[in-house]
């Protein structure tokens, strides 16, 4: 995931993959970069806030783990997507 991160440094959706991989691994600090480098490519990636958001609920910042699932949330809603709501 992390070569394909960084051949298409450009592509938000791969930054998020690489970000999935390392919470998987553990690796909450590779991770954050990964989903934050996701949000910073594009800011309407429902997902990368999501998971950003959970990150927060394990370190116990919960004000900044809402403000990410709340911002998911609207992002989910303005595509009509009530599955992603869900997640």
């Amino acid at each position: 995931y992390r070569q394909l991160a960084d051949r298409h440094a450009t592509e938000a959706v791969r930054h998020l993959d690489l970000g999935v991989a390392l919470m998987a691994a553990e690796d909450r600090a590779g991770a954050r970069e990964a989903f934050t480098r996701a949000v910073t490519l594009d800011a309407q990636l429902p997902a990368a806030h999501v998971r950003l958001g959970v990150l927060d609920v394990q370190e116990g910042h919960t004000a900044r783990a809402f403000a990410s699932l709340d911002e998911a949330v609207r992002l989910y809603r303005l595509a009509d997507n009530a599955e992603g709501e869900s997640e």
